[in-house]
Formats: C-alpha cells, sequence, structure tokens
C-alpha cells in the first residue's frame, strides 16, 4: 500500500521524510508495479496470506524482516504488487539522532541480506537491497535544497557560488540527479 506521513508538519525533518516516503510509493513502488517487477515490502501497510508468508518460512530474526520476507518472496517467484488507493498513515521519525540510528539499521540490514547472493536475481533486486543508501542521499539532498532555498529567499545569497550558474537552473538541476 501507499504509506503516507501522519506528522508530516511536526518539523523539517518530518516534512523531508513525508516526501521521501511519497516519492517511494508513489513513483517508485508504483513504477516497478507499473513494469511487473514486484514491488516491494515497506514494512507497513502489507497484506498477505499466511500460507504464502509460511511457504518462504515465515518471519526470521533479521535487522529488517520485513525485507527478508520480500526477497524470500521474490526468489520463490511470488509477485508482490502494489495498491496505492491503499494508504497507510505512518508517523515519522522526529530527530536526528533517531534518524541516524533507524537508517543504520536499515543499511545494516539489507547488506546482513545482501551477503547472501543467492537471494539476488536481478539487478532490481541489487538496486531494491541498496536502496536504503539512496534514500537516505535523497533525504539529505532535500534538506541541502531547503537550505539552499533559504539562504536565497532571505539573503538571495547561493552558497555554490564558486561556479556561475542561476539558481533556478541549479535547482531545476538538483531535482532532477
Amino acid at each position: 500500500g501507499k504509506i503516507d506521513t501522519k506528522n508530516r508538519n511536526f518539523n523539517l525533518l518530518t516534512m523531508c521524510q513525508g516526501i521521501e516516503f511519497t516519492v517511494f510509493s508513489a513513483a517508485y513502488m508504483g513504477t516497478r508495479d507499473l513494469f511487473g517487477i514486484s514491488t516491494g515490502i515497506g514494512g507497513t501497510g502489507v497484506v498477505m496470506k499466511k500460507s504464502v508468508l509460511g511457504e518462504v518460512g515465515g518471519f526470521r530474526n533479521k535487522l529488517i524482516e520485513d525485507f527478508d520476507v520480500f526477497v524470500r518472496l521474490n526468489k520463490a517467484g511470488k509477485k508482490i504488487g502494489y495498491a496505492p488507493r491503499c494508504v497507510v498513515y505512518d508517523e515519522k521519525i522526529v530527530s536526528w539522532g533517531a534518524l541516524v540510528r533507524q537508517r543504520s539499521r536499515w543499511i545494516a540490514g539489507h547488506f546482513q541480506l545482501f551477503k547472501d547472493l543467492k537471494t539476488v536475481r536481478s539487478v532490481f533486486d541489487v538496486w531494491h537491497i541498496l536502496n536504503p543508501i539512496n534514500t537516505t542521499q535523497v533525504t539529505l539532498g532535500l534538506l541541502l535544497n531547503g537550505l539552499i532555498i533559504t539562504l536565497y529567499n532571505i539573503y538571495g545569497y547561493n552558497p555554490f557560488t564558486y561556479a556561475y550558474l542561476p539558481i533556478h537552473l541549479w535547482l531545476g538541476l538538483s531535482v532532477f540527479t
């Protein structure tokens, strides 16, 4: 299902995570589903038959048990679809320390699964396994862009003045990279 943020307007960090999960749900999972590629399991908003979970051995004691189940379902040839009209609201982390701990656990858990190369079936699996690294980078990019927009709007200052690039062009390029 689509993951939406309950506390999006709590602070800048929750706002950025809200944007991140909107992009993850709509763009990433929606595009994978459109091309017939299993969309993954995000831990929240997942429905499956108990018998299907049993076929792959149920939950194991892993750092990221939801993704472990996804990898094993994918390996077993089970297709996981995306239901964009099934919306689940969760609360995002409100402090930097907690976010760093969460993302560190995600990254460690993905590498824990990545070590077992038998679970990797395609380049899409590799991309999905390494996804927390990418989403962390996107979050930091959004925060950096927010800082730059703030500096530009308040002080008329672009901190990247070492190369001439109009702020509108810079922002456009940063959105598409």
